[in-house]
């Protein structure tokens, strides 16, 4: 990954990722799990759990196949369900060493009911730990066509060897979010240590039980670790150094205009419409609707109870996994038009 690491921890502009397959398993609209090409659990993949490594083994069995990979096929062809998908910006894996099995490339696909493979786009392979790829692509989704399968998958030219294997904790999927600006100076930012008790015996002494310090590792490295192949070694090995506690972020965004807090309708979908003057179909990009907080991130996180990384500077590299832990998002009209809202975000693992 290309950001930089050195972040002091600075709370500037914050981005969401919302997992779009963790909202499409809460609402019932995956029909099932396919391996391609490799023998494990097809569900553990995308179970959000990056802790749960899987070891998946090559099983390949034409010569002309050169790539192995995870799909999901969704329940039936509904047209604002395809749109909905085609917002898609984003795809990662967490706790996966690709680098590993020597892919040349990782790819996502959306395939359509019409027969159509669908288009798709592609990043390295060449990192262990965590990735997490923005997409941009000249052939995006027009919203004309049903959506019936995604899946994600790794290329190898020169082919891959029965036998082989690929470790992986979970992938994901979906689309960010970025508030418009900076959280404001009077934020709240704690490390959360709730897992170690303290008690006194009937002499007094303080005795500590821990039972958990800091949330599990992810196969071979701590949660959050990024490294290049060729950089790895025993000297990488930081599991026994890595930074402990629960995070959590009390945050406010004040100065909100209307469109980046409310959805222009709270009618139809809240994924994105139809741009009625040229027969296109709008995915934020366009003047027809944007994401917005109230609408679009409230909706497809189920109020923020779904799990979403939080990158707390959308060009640093630093992540956390959150919800939302509040029982419901509030807004409050500041001025004419100008809006408030207050978040606090815990890590979860």
């Amino acid at each position: 990954m290309a950001l930089s690491k050195s972040s002091y921890g600075q709370v500037k502009i914050c981005r969401l990722y919302v997992d779009y397959m963790q909202y499409c398993k809460s609402i019932g609209y995956i029909n099932n799990y396919q391996n391609m090409n490799i023998d494990g659990d097809d569900k553990a993949a995308w179970d959000y759990n990056p802790a749960n490594m899987q070891t998946y083994q090559v099983n390949i069995t034409s010569e002309a196949d050169n790539y192995v990979g995870w799909k999901v096929y969704f329940k039936n062809n509904n047209k604002q369900f395809s749109q909905f998908m085609s917002t898609i910006n984003y795809f990662g894996a967490l706790g996966h060493d690709f680098g590993n099995i020597g892919a040349d490339e990782v790819k996502i696909r959306l395939g359509y009911y019409s027969g159509k493979s669908g288009h798709s786009l592609v990043g390295s392979a060449s990192s262990l730990g965590y990735t997490i790829k923005e997409l941009k692509s000249d052939d995006d989704y027009n919203g004309n066509d049903d959506i019936g399968v995604f899946d994600i998958y790794l290329k190898k030219n020169a082919g891959f060897v029965n036998g082989d294997s690929v470790n992986l904790g979970s992938l994901i999927v979906g689309r960010y979010f970025d508030f418009p600006h900076s959280a404001n100076l009077s934020m709240n930012v704690k490390r959360n240590y709730e897992g170690i008790t303290t008690k006194n015996t009937i002499s007094g002494r303080s005795i500590s039980n821990i039972n958990y310090y800091k949330q599990p590792h992810w196969g071979d490295y701590p949660a959050w670790t990024n490294i290049e192949v060729g950089d790895a070694s025993d000297a990488t090995d930081f599991r026994p150094v890595s930074q402990g506690g629960r995070r959590e972020w009390d945050l406010t965004w004040s100065f909100l205009s209307k469109e980046d807090t409310f959805p222009k309708t709270s009618e139809d979908t809240m994924a994105g419409i139809y741009d009625t003057s040229n027969g296109a179909f709008d995915a934020f990009d366009g003047s027809v609707h944007q994401g917005n907080i109230m609408g679009w991130l409230t909706t497809f996180s189920m109020g923020g109870q779904i799990p979403m990384i939080l990158q707390v500077d959308n060009t640093k590299q630093e992540f956390a996994k959150v919800r939302i832990n509040q029982k419901s998002i509030s807004v409050q009209q500041s001025a004419p038009n100008l809006y408030t809202c207050k978040m606090k975000l815990t890590e979860v693992w």
